[in-house]
């Protein structure tokens, strides 16, 4: 009975944090795509529309990227100012 016991809550333990684990990148993911169709939505409605490679460059950008292009938005007086400009 005690081995099975241990068993069940080890079995639960790992259940459980994989549970944890998921929901927690589930929710990052989803969040980021939040963002990055906002941003989009700004994009679009200050400058009509995307090429495709801007569209490829809003589905694998990094956090850290769509912070830097958000940034620029404002400032920037063209679309490839905002993507393409390294200052």
């Amino acid at each position: 009975y005690e081995r099975s016991l241990k068993y069940y809550r080890d079995l639960k333990n790992v259940v459980d944090t994989a549970w944890d684990n998921g929901w927690e990148k589930g929710n990052e993911e989803g969040l980021q795509k939040g963002e990055i169709n906002f941003f989009t939505k700004l994009l679009t409605d200050r400058f009509t529309s995307l090429s495709d490679e801007i569209k490829l460059l809003l589905t694998q950008a990094t956090p850290e990227q769509l912070n830097k292009w958000r940034e620029r938005l404002f400032v920037a007086k063209t679309i490839e100012a905002i993507f393409f400009d390294e200052r």
